[in-house]
């Protein structure tokens, strides 16, 4: 069994965690997904929770601006779930560094019908990270 003394032991851990926190990041700053890519990946993500009736899930994508005028509660209340059965991103058309458009295509019922309804919502970066822009 290979004995180390407590110095040589502190080095040997010490490179060790200092190689993992260079390689965690690293990792972290190698994500080459364009801003497009990124935006249309969290849109289909909340389009998904909507479908599958979360509304408090689909309210963690909220602008953070929007979250402190609007509580989640409130905005759970103002959304009835149920009546989108898909929904598809089309387009990502980002106007600036910081402000895309998101056309989607959304498969609703309602009365008993279904058909597909365009939608264009609005994404804003903020911090790095990309949110819905929420208008009432």
């Amino acid at each position: 069994m290979l004995k180390l003394s407590g110095m040589r032991l502190f080095s040997v851990l010490r490179i060790a965690v200092c190689t993992g926190a260079v390689a965690l990041a690293g990792c972290a700053l190698v994500d080459k997904r364009t801003d497009e890519e990124v935006i249309k990946e969290r849109a289909e993500a909340r389009w998904d929770l909507f479908i599958k009736g979360d509304i408090r899930g689909a309210y963690d994508y909220l602008s953070p601006a929007a979250r402190e005028v609007v509580s989640r509660d409130s905005y759970v209340a103002g959304i009835k779930p149920g009546l989108w059965r898909n929904a598809r991103v089309d387009k990502v058309n980002c106007k600036t560094r910081d402000v895309c458009e998101v056309d989607l295509t959304i498969g609703v019922v309602f009365g008993g019908k279904a058909f597909n309804s365009p939608l264009r919502e609005k994404w804003v970066r903020v911090e790095g990270t990309w949110w819905y822009f929420y208008e009432r």
